[in-house]
């Protein structure tokens, strides 16, 4: 988030001043609806999706764009190269039954990433357009999370999401 910030406040001055421009912000499904286990990765998604929220109304009378890219699973390593707390999988927590279950969750939503080649190509419709959404789920179940959680009654949402992920 810290470096999003930073980057922004690099190029936006410019943009500004040309009265054009376009930001586009990789965001994650999970920057919409938080999983377990995910609680920092999703929290800093969440103050990203705001951020940009935000910063779309106030840059847009200047003639600058705000997009968010919300992609699902792909292909990226990205749970192959995530930091683990130490502890993670001491079978001595209370919560290890749970986590030992979204593990093996996980691998198999791991066989159902897509080819990352759609979110390039996402990138690179918002980057043609003339004037851009905010928002831009890529993939399957970031649609279907995302609808879920609006159209869904909060408890069956979660109840569901604690289902498919760790129950």
């Amino acid at each position: 988030l810290f470096a999003v910030v930073r980057m922004t406040q690099s190029v936006l001055p410019g943009m500004i001043e040309r009265r054009a421009g376009k930001i586009i912000n990789i965001s994650s499904v999970l920057g919409r609806l938080a999983t377990p286990f995910n609680g920092v990765y999703a929290s800093s998604k969440f103050a990203l999706e705001g951020m940009s929220e935000a910063m779309s109304h106030e840059v847009s009378p200047f003639g600058v764009h705000v997009a968010l890219v919300e992609p699902g699973l792909f292909e990226t390593g990205f749970q192959r190269n995530m930091a683990r707390a130490a502890r993670a999988d001491d079978p001595d927590l209370a919560y290890a039954p749970y986590v030992q279950r979204y593990n093996a969750r996980h691998q198999t939503y791991d066989r159902l990433s897509s080819d990352p080649v759609k979110v390039a190509k996402v990138i690179h419709k918002i980057i043609r357009s003339r004037r851009p959404a905010l928002r831009h789920p890529v993939g399957l179940e970031s649609h279907a999370g995302i609808m879920g959680s609006r159209l869904l009654p909060g408890r069956l949402f979660q109840w569901m999401l604690g289902r498919a992920t760790m129950r």
